[in-house]
């Protein structure tokens, strides 16, 4: 049986988006999800809109604050034990693309995204939608004078790739955000911005399903290219479409092994509280850049997020001391109450790729199915964009910017022990 259907495999907000900006061209599109929204990275995220972040996250200095990090356990960067292998893979194309033209290979792609986004962000509230929406600016906070002025070569790098930055000392900073503490300085990124994840992705999804989108919940098996399209097995039965889009997040490179292709995307998990009855909330979102925290004043509650932990996909464990240790950390800074309470407590799981950039494009062994991943942390930043770049390659329809370089097959072989070689010399 023939079908002129596109499945989409994954309904966080990558997913949806693509689902959402292939039905309003005319495609029909099944989205098939899981449906547990215990393993949703896409709802309880920081809601930051950051098209500020034209670095990649594989860039100069990057290994060494890893290492650092990871030595003083500080809790912003941490290794599961169970990773072994393949997190020594990962970690190793990580360190060989944390470059300057890595960097500048990488801006210019990640700038289309956030476009793509902004442009999609002022449409859904043009047509009255809400998802608490406000692009009025982002700050990064420091409260250690070194950090604060040895930031400053990042900016400059970020002003000339056309990013808005404008500085803040000390006493101008707390004239803009009066609820914090003991601050150095900071930078306002000025078309920066927040929103509210989980109604964004309910927004979306929305809007796709009322140009005809169908959701499907099930576990997908397998994916089958056949001679005249491609089968899809999955809990509920086999589905055959002409076209599948793999945005299944950190599961996208165990779906796609079957088809002898390997993703070099692991897990990169986060947490996040949400603290209720705050009565000072910081009137735009902030990074806390010392204490590797971003923070959030949302309808429901302050939102705080942080953490990058490397680990295997099932890893869903919430330990109360990384609940805890979100609040404690932002305590001092943010002026919170001691008998402060955190709910809502969250791990998920963000694909991550080795040089900052997702993967995007058709695969090679099938042109009839394509993936999205790699994300990172700016699925929500980059998600509506996504979902039109995906649209624009399987129409045919012209881009802005080179999404080549995003080719899902562009890692090769990697050597281990130079790259160990290369560590130890740093």
């Amino acid at each position: 049986m023939t079908t002129d259907r596109t499945i989409v495999i994954g309904a966080g907000i990558i997913g949806t988006s693509i689902a959402s900006s292939l039905a309003r061209r005319g495609i029909a599109v099944t989205v098939v999800d899981a449906g547990d929204e215990r393993f949703g990275t896409s709802s309880a995220n920081a809601g930051h809109f950051v098209p500020s972040h034209v670095l990649a996250f594989a860039a100069p200095g990057m290994v060494e604050a890893g290492f650092r990090s990871w030595r003083n356990r500080d809790g912003a960067f941490a290794l599961n034990p169970s990773l072994r292998r393949d997190g020594a893979q990962w970690l190793a194309r990580f360190v060989e693309a944390c470059t300057d033209d890595n960097v500048r290979r990488a801006a210019p792609a990640l700038q289309g995204l956030f476009d793509l986004t902004r442009a999609e962000l002022d449409r859904l509230v043009t047509k009255g939608t809400s998802f608490d929406y406000r692009p009025s600016g982002l700050i990064e906070v420091f409260t250690k004078q070194n950090t604060f002025e040895a930031a400053r070569h990042e900016i400059e790098v970020m002003c000339e790739l056309g990013v808005e930055i404008e500085e803040l000392s000390a006493s101008q900073l707390l004239e803009v955000e009066p609820t914090l503490h003991g601050v150095a300085g900071g930078y306002r990124l000025i078309r920066d911005g927040r929103l509210d994840p989980s109604m964004l992705l309910d927004v979306v999804k929305t809007e796709a399903m009322a140009h005809g989108a169908e959701w499907v919940t099930a576990v997908v098996r397998e994916i089958r290219p056949t001679r005249d399209g491609v089968n899809v097995v999955t809990t509920a039965g086999t589905m055959a479409a002409a076209q599948v889009v793999v945005a299944a997040g950190v599961w996208t490179p165990e779906l796609v092994a079957c088809l002898g292709v390997r993703l070099p995307v692991i897990p990169a998990k986060g947490y996040s509280v949400t603290l209720s009855g705050i009565q000072d909330l910081p009137a735009l979102p902030l990074l806390l850049i010392d204490q590797r925290l971003a923070v959030n004043a949302m309808g429901r509650g302050l939102r705080i997020t942080g953490r990058y932990e490397l680990t295997t996909p099932y890893d869903l464990s919430i330990p109360p001391s990384r609940v805890k240790g979100l609040v404690d950390l932002a305590r001092p800074v943010l002026g919170l109450p001691q008998n402060a309470q955190p709910t809502q407590p969250w791990a998920g799981l963000r694909p991550a790729s080795p040089d900052g950039l997702p993967l995007i494009g058709r695969l090679s062994c099938d042109e009839r199915v394509l993936v999205c991943v790699g994300h990172g942390m700016l699925g929500t930043a980059s998600g509506p964009g996504t979902g039109e770049a995906v649209a624009a390659v399987m129409t045919g329809e012209a881009l802005p910017f080179d999404m080549t370089v995003m080719s899902p097959e562009r890692f090769g072989a990697i050597n281990l022990r130079d790259v160990r070689r290369g560590i130890w010399r740093r």
